[in-house]
């Protein structure tokens, strides 16, 4: 046979290997390797089947954003590595690597090579210091899943899925399975899966996951969170809340119809005239629902934030956490100052909460109108509440609600604010710099709180007077 057909056969081996074996979760590899110990793919170069021999552990970027990569090295001179990363895929093997050429033999898409660039330095100076057979072996008998992104909505979208569909559809071994996990910000994972086998080691400092690994290291991606997954978190929410915190609040909201959902954003993606907008907004829904209750929610704590984790790298993350929500709760509370001067219904802010008390508290909502993004998700994905969504031009494109309510099993989708509604501002403020992430206006405030009041309306009914007026 040969190299271009042992390339081919390279190649649909790993089309292979990345196939999900659940509806969008697991992929063949990830599952190979838990019931295994490792996985097999054809050799580029000779045709046969053949078996990764190291498993090293590498950051992509900053570690605290949780871009963690996992790197198989394959047997033989030319030193090929396979890596897998790329969070919101659910960890495909996305490029195949030759750290003593320094190319590429084949990526998944082609912004791969780019984008794992930094990854693949690593790697190069790994391959220029150790020989060809002289790589640790990694155990195939202890494989091990990573898991623990630190945002709520990959850790849920990306990870528990992908653990709650193996446990529950493809799971042969009888016995636990062996984890690590960085963050939990929803729900610990023994508490989440206290039906099922595991066993969890949490590492108190970032290196202990890096570098060589004494065994199979792999991640169980998805890419939508399945209906059972939703309803077993929302199950297991009200023993996990303090009512202490939640009570007053709910009380606050005894007779309050109907109750809406706003998020609140400064640091990107977001209006440049957020203040001008809420407040129309909120005046408004006050003047048509005299009866109605409001909710601001900006910044939510992972519930583990207690974690050595997020002091660890500098503490980089714990400090970026505790300033957006400071930054926030200043922003809300001369917020409030403005509504209290316009109405009295009730208003009260969740920012600065705890994430599992803020998603259990959003069970209440009648109504939302949210930032595209995890501000959305942390309502949409647990509670199917009609709502409103507005973004920059890219989050308002066509198919965008759809988009939405397909990550997570019969999920509603919501409204799109009109695109005509808004402009795209100059402004990128995220490291990645695409025209998903650009800050954006409202440029027809009357038109845009018109179009709400009316979507609400429609899902909600009339409004009712309040007795005696």
């Amino acid at each position: 046979m040969s190299t271009g057909s042992h390339h081919q056969c390279f190649t649909l081996s790993l089309e292979a290997a990345n196939a999900f074996v659940a509806e969008r979760a697991v992929r063949a590899y990830q599952r190979e390797i838990v019931e295994t110990g490792s996985f097999s793919i054809v050799s580029p170069t000779g045709g046969a089947p053949i078996t990764p021999i190291a498993c090293h552990v590498a950051n992509n970027g900053d570690p605290a954003h949780g871009n963690l990569g996992v790197a198989y090295r394959l047997p033989g001179e030319e030193g090929i590595w396979l890596l897998a990363g790329s969070v919101k895929d659910g960890f495909p093997i996305n490029e195949a690597f030759s750290a003593r050429s320094g190319s590429s033999l084949w990526a998944l898409a082609a912004e791969y090579p780019s984008l794992n660039q930094p990854w693949k330095n690593q790697l190069e100076s790994i391959e220029a210091s150790t020989g060809a057979d002289d790589f640790p072996t990694a155990d195939l008998s202890t494989p091990l899943v990573l898991a623990g992104h630190p945002n709520f909505a990959h850790h849920l979208w990306n990870e528990l899925a992908g653990l709650y569909c193996y446990m529950q559809q493809l799971a042969r071994k009888s016995q636990p399975l062996r984890m690590v996990c960085l963050y939990e910000p929803l729900l610990p994972l023994q508490y989440l899966f206290d039906r099922e086998q595991l066993e969890v080691e949490r590492p108190d400092r970032f290196e202990k996951v890096l570098g060589f690994q004494p065994c199979m290291v792999t991640r169980l991606g998805s890419t939508r969170i399945p209906l059972g997954l939703r309803q077993r978190i929302k199950a297991k929410l009200p023993e996990h809340t303090d009512n202490a915190v939640l009570a007053p609040l709910e009380a606050e909201f005894k007779n309050a119809s109907p109750i809406v959902w706003l998020s609140v954003r400064l640091d990107a993606r977001t209006l440049d005239n957020q203040q001008e907008f809420l407040t129309s907004l909120l005046t408004a829904l006050a003047a048509r629902y005299p009866r109605a209750g409001f909710v601001l929610d900006g910044f939510s704590y992972p519930d583990d934030f207690g974690s050595p984790l997020y002091a660890d790298a500098g503490g980089y993350l714990a400090s970026a956490m505790v300033k957006r929500e400071r930054e926030l709760q200043g922003y809300i509370a001369d917020l409030l100052g403005v509504c209290a001067q316009q109405f009295n219904n009730p208003v009260v802010s969740v920012s600065g909460m705890r994430l599992g008390e803020v998603v259990y508290l959003a069970r209440l909502a009648d109504y939302y109108v949210c930032h595209t993004g995890s501000l959305q998700h942390k309502i949409a994905w647990f509670h199917n509440t009609p709502g409103m969504v507005h973004a920059n031009a890219a989050g308002l494109q066509a198919g965008a609600g759809k988009w939405l309510a397909d990550q997570v099993e019969g999920g509603r989708p919501p409204r799109l604010l009109s695109s005509q509604l808004v402009s795209d501002l100059d402004t990128i403020r995220t490291i990645n710099q695409v025209a998903r992430n650009r800050d954006y206006r409202i440029n027809d405030m009357a038109s845009a709180v018109a179009e709400i009041l009316d979507d609400l309306s429609v899902v909600t009914g009339p409004s009712v007077p309040i007795a005696g007026t």
